[in-house]
């Protein structure tokens, strides 16, 4: 499961718990936030996820999180997809943090500002608590997750990773408390990796736990398309570090499809990184990821007039890297619209 759908079906189980007042005439209204408002955290997420009832202007559309003395704390790599913001966040220490948002409707342009609090520290009684035993180990592993605290003899989502993968599904029993015992998965990679556990009524909680022995790859991707036009297609592609590592020269190659050829319109990498049209491919050039940090999109315009009727385009891209520590360590991902 990709790391946007694990996330949307994670987010399908959350229901608004953060509803700032709204002027009358509100456009892209936020109706799910992930962590939620008020929420105590055993550590910190690893995003938080915003998702509003209108498609939004990414141009414009803006999230940020602060800690207590008005610093930022997030890892400035705001991803703005139809409905959907997202922002990674750091590894915080415990204390209060407010998530700031301004939504941009797509359509009419009508501003909506809106601002929630939540909490990293130990949870007081009642309150939804995780746990992860060992809270060090590798993949391939096994480890058990407890939580305490939800909602009593409902179903809850344990997910892991950046991406939130889902883990398991248990139930909690009268007095609201579960434990799963299940492998590491070894899609995992090393560093620190978030798990999170969301019931039903939206009682959520989180613990950490540090992968030594990591999978591969540490690098994941997602290339999507759209019909943005008679005759053209956009092609975006993200990536994310899901690694505790840091990974510089970044390379991106886009094959064109026969029969297609690239607008220069629409042609745009992340800030910094220039695309250039060569080859029968679009290639971006030294492109770095922080650890846990999406980067992206780098995306395209097909104009595809010169398709034979039926013929279909299946965009798709090669992406490698490299370890900033070591430049021995490399690898590479392909990545398809499939």
């Amino acid at each position: 499961m990709s790391w946007r759908a694990g996330l949307a079906a994670l987010l399908a189980l959350s229901t608004l718990l953060v509803a700032p007042a709204q002027p009358a005439r509100a456009h892209a209204r936020l109706v799910q936030a992930v962590p939620p408002g008020d929420a105590l955290l055993g550590t910190a997420p690893a995003r938080i996820d915003l998702l509003f009832d209108d498609e939004l202007d990414g141009d414009k559309s803006r999230l940020r999180v602060y800690d207590a003395s008005g610093s930022r704390v997030d890892r400035n790599d705001l991803q703005v997809v139809a409905r959907r913001m997202t922002i990674g966040v750091r590894n915080l220490a415990p204390g209060s943090y407010r998530v700031s948002w301004l939504s941009v409707a797509a359509d009419d342009k009508g501003e909506i500002r809106g601002a929630y609090a939540f909490q990293i520290g130990p949870a007081a009684a009642g309150q939804p608590q995780l746990s992860v035993s060992p809270d060090q180990s590798d993949v391939g592993q096994t480890f058990t997750v407890a939580g305490a605290g939800f909602t009593p003899n409902t179903l809850l989502v344990v997910a892991i990773g950046d991406e939130q993968r889902g883990l398991a599904a248990p139930r909690t029993d009268g007095q609201g408390r579960f434990a799963v015992q299940t492998l590491i998965p070894e899609y995992l990679p090393n560093g620190r990796q978030v798990v999170q556990a969301v019931d039903l009524e939206n009682r959520m909680a989180n613990a950490a736990l540090q992968v030594n022995r990591g999978g591969w790859p540490p690098l994941g991707a997602q290339l999507t398309t759209e019909f943005s036009g008679p005759n053209e297609i956009t092609v975006e592609i993200r990536l994310v570090n899901r690694s505790g590592w840091d990974l510089r020269r970044l390379n991106v190659r886009a094959s064109i499809p026969n029969g297609t050829r690239v607008l220069r319109e629409g042609l745009e990498g992340p800030e910094g990184v220039d695309a250039e049209v060569a080859n029968g491919e679009v290639v971006w050039k030294n492109a770095h990821a922080a650890p846990h940090q999406i980067v992206g999109p780098f995306s395209y315009v097909l104009d595809t007039h010169g398709l034979a009727p039926g013929v279909s385009v299946e965009p798709s891209a090669l992406v490698t890297f490299l370890h900033t520590a070591d430049p021995q360590f490399r690898g590479e991902l392909t990545v398809s619209s499939r």
